[in-house]
């Protein structure tokens, strides 16, 4: 498995088990952010994922530019 982000299309999940076929096998879209970490004048309420970490247990932990930190568990 590997995880990705993609700026505003969200945290995706691959099974690259085939390497030569990677699967997609999971994605989280967030909804744009309510509060913005970034205080910023004029800056749009967009998504902006930007890090993926996954732990030893499977949890993942996303940043967002606009944000902030999203905890995801992982059901594929």
């Amino acid at each position: 498995m590997i995880f990705a982000t993609w700026q505003n299309a969200g945290i995706r999940a691959f099974d690259i088990s085939d390497p030569y076929r990677p699967r997609e096998t999971g994605a989280l879209v967030p909804a744009g952010p309510t509060e913005m970490t970034d205080r910023r004048a004029g800056r749009p309420r967009i998504i902006q994922s930007a890090d993926v970490f996954v732990d030893a247990t499977g949890i993942i932990y996303a940043t967002d530019y606009n944000a902030g930190l999203a905890i995801i568990e992982y059901g594929g």
